[in-house]
């Protein structure tokens, strides 16, 4: 693809004798790159220029120094990547895991290893190499990180455990025989709850208390990111759905592309070891599928067990507990009075919200919010969801758009400006009788 690296100067060879070794590392299938003592590029083999999309003559000579200010080009950004830390400056071989410079595809780091070359003089070089997905064997004999991921993933673990689970109410005492349940297998699980209600927790219970707790745990957001980048993450060049996958947490997978679901569909059955999927969502999973926002085999894979978690305001018997979980403060009796008064539109982050707002050490009723104070509490029904307003709207726009048409179900469609075929199934998603068809000559035109 590119070209190899021209012969060094013989002053400098002297001090840098790896000329040699570039017809080798030219035909490797993994991207080798030289720096000088300097911290120049000498030498880069066709792997690398193939990985980086840069040129050997492109980049020959620039120097990989270490910034204080992230380059926004994307050459800048590759080179203080590239620099070497100041291990291997100092003479020992390490790996590091660093992120990818901008507009690359794939996972969102690489793992670099370098290898000081040294001779009686001293430092005559680094050779680094560049490794894409899973970290190396190497990154635990040589930096020692490992051993910090281990310890932070222990101290993880013993955040989440059943305990979390414990509770007076019928209702969580069911949810954590489910748990334990799902948590023995690798069994999809579908968790319903408002918003608030910790389904990120109960997923992280489930992963780190199950078979899977040795492997990651990655959640997904489909709400705040684009399909495409969820696509990389997931799918990109030796991305997130490798081998150590443990867990992917799906946060309402129904806002996905009906084309990706499918695709997750799709690469979840031919793995042989697939990760545990668990899914979060507002919604009854019902809701989702009868609205057209799921795909049918998406949903029948994916919603093997369902765990709906009630909402903070059918869980006031546990509230002194949630509280002492959440925070070290002290809740006076009459505080504690006023705080099971309140509806919790929030939940679980909303009463987080009020403990951290409390600027003492032992939380009295001046410390509470002042319409917890006044006695103002919500309407017992929330108000309707967005969804259902919508929902009551485009009813309406149907039903007017029928009317104006006599009932011909094809002017409508083109008055509404949506194939006829989706109007159909809007009509008999929506159950929109037929009674705006009032002429019999309807019928004749539908045919």
């Amino acid at each position: 693809m590119g070209e190899t690296a021209s012969p060094l100067p013989t002053a400098d060879r002297s001090r840098e004798p790896w000329g040699s070794w570039s017809t080798l590392f030219q035909h490797s299938a993994d991207p080798v790159f030289l720096l000088s003592r300097r911290r120049q590029i000498r030498y880069v083999n066709r792997a690398w220029e193939t990985l980086t999309g840069k040129f050997a003559e492109a980049v020959r000579g620039a120097f990989c120094l270490p910034r204080k200010k992230k380059g926004t080009a994307p050459l800048r950004a590759l080179l203080q990547m590239l620099a070497p830390p100041p291990e291997a400056m100092a003479g020992r071989t390490i790996t590091v895991r660093r992120p990818v410079p901008p507009a690359r595809l794939g996972p969102p780091w690489w793992d670099l290893t370098f290898i000081p070359l040294r001779d009686d003089a001293g430092l005559t070089g680094i050779l680094g190499f560049i490794h894409v997905g899973d970290a190396p064997a190497e990154l635990e004999s040589h930096t020692g990180f490992s051993e910090s991921i281990v310890a932070l993933r222990q101290q993880t673990a013993v955040r989440f455990t059943f305990d979390l689970l414990a509770s007076e109410t019928s209702a969580m005492q069911r949810i954590e025989s489910q748990s334990r349940l799902a948590a023995s297998n690798r069994t999809p699980v579908w968790i319903v709850g408002e918003a608030g209600t910790g389904k990120e927790t109960l997923a992280r219970v489930i992963h780190f208390q199950g078979c899977t707790a040795e492997r990651t745990f990655v959640a997904v957001d489909c709400r705040g990111l684009q399909p495409f980048l969820i696509r990389n993450m997931l799918f990109g060049y030796a991305g997130q759905a490798g081998t150590r996958l443990g867990t992917i947490f799906l946060k309402e997978p129904a806002r996905l592309p009906r084309e990706m679901q499918t695709e997750l569909l799709d690469w979840f059955e031919e793995q042989d070891a697939p990760p545990r999927i668990v899914v979060g969502s507002r919604d009854q999973s019902g809701d989702d599928l009868r609205a057209g926002r799921l795909v049918d085999e998406f949903h029948t894979s994916f919603n093997v067990l369902e765990i709906r978690l009630p909402p903070l305001r059918e869980r006031l018997p546990d509230l002194a507990r949630l509280i002492g979980r959440l925070s070290a403060k002290e809740v006076a009796p009459e505080a504690l009075d006023l705080l099971r008064r309140h509806y919790w539109p929030g939940n679980l982050r909303e009463l987080g919200d009020v403990l951290r707002a409390a600027a003492s050490t032992r939380i009295e009723p001046a410390h509470l919010p002042l319409h917890m104070r006044t006695g103002f509490a919500p309407p017992k029904r929330p108000a309707p969801k967005l969804d259902e307003v919508l929902e009551q709207v485009e009813v309406r726009m149907i039903r007017l758009a029928l009317k104006k048409a006599k009932g011909n179900k094809s002017e409508a469609a083109d008055a509404l400006g949506v194939p006829r075929a989706r109007l159909l199934r809007r009509i008999e998603m929506l159950k929109i009788g037929s009674e705006s068809r009032t002429e019999p000559e309807a019928q004749a035109r539908e045919a």
